[in-house]
């Protein structure tokens, strides 16, 4: 399961992450004492794209399947106005008699709490494993920026949390003079942010989308922090655990314009 300790995970992927911090103490165990390389947060972060990018189409792929087999669409995330555009035509049928809206959250970026984030990341990682993982694998499967890893090069599930957890709760900016570390909300200069919006609301939307049932939510989708909805309910802002307003309404509205 996903839900190994957070101390045991950072405790095991120490030498694997010991790069970000820079620093490092005389006093603690001798697994800790080699020197560590001085590289900027920016590099973790760059290789923390790559491992979600992924995680993420191995996501669209379970989607696909689910689809097919299902009648059921759970992953709602786009990534560009290509993929908005083959949404709108393959559900014409759908827009045409359904009023359109499109929504936004007004507090992903302010105050969307890091422990939420950091468990609904988890969660969708954990699912896109799980589906990568085969019982013939002869090393536990592992993830790079470079994408799956079969030879046990890359960091486990648990080290992979353990990043992610720290990149998120490690990120500065100067203001007025002083620098300041984020405590919540989604940090808008993060490389990976595009995904990490997309997999801590994709375990939201998926329950969701199997609550409504087959056929239910073909068309909807949501690009970062802004939905588009043909008809198609979103989940209560008590499950995102953020609030979202609508921001057009009609038979056509402006969405990624």
């Amino acid at each position: 399961s996903w839900t190994t300790s957070w101390t045991t995970s950072w405790t095991t992927s120490y030498d694997h992450i010991r790069y970000i911090a820079g620093t490092r103490s005389p006093d603690t165990p001798s697994i800790r004492k080699e020197p560590i390389p001085r590289q900027p947060l920016y590099t973790a972060h760059k290789e923390l794209v790559g491992m979600l990018q992924a995680v993420e189409q191995t996501l669209i792929n379970i989607d696909k399947n689910r689809m097919q087999h299902e009648g059921i669409r759970a992953y709602w995330g786009i990534d560009s106005v290509t993929a908005f555009t083959r949404l709108v035509r393959t559900t014409s049928d759908i827009v045409e008699k359904n009023e359109q809206s499109t929504v936004d959250f007004k507090t992903m970026y302010t105050a969307f709490p890091f422990a939420a984030m950091t468990q609904r990341t988890a969660d969708a990682m954990w699912e896109a494993w799980s589906h990568e993982s085969t019982d013939s694998d002869m090393v536990p499967l592992t993830l790079n920026g470079e994408g799956w890893c079969r030879d046990g090069s890359g960091l486990t599930f648990p080290q992979a949390v353990a990043m992610f957890e720290f990149l998120i709760n490690n990120n500065y900016t100067c203001n007025g003079g002083k620098v300041k570390r984020q405590i919540k909300g989604m940090p808008m200069g993060m490389p990976a942010a595009p995904q990490v919006a997309n997999l801590s609301c994709y375990p939201v939307e998926r329950n969701h989308s199997y609550r409504l049932g087959p056929q239910r939510t073909l068309a909807v989708c949501r690009y970062v922090d802004d939905f588009w909805t043909a008809g198609v309910p979103l989940p209560p802002e008590e499950e995102y655990g953020m609030e979202y307003a609508v921001t057009g309404r009609g038979d056509s509205v402006v969405y990624l314009g």
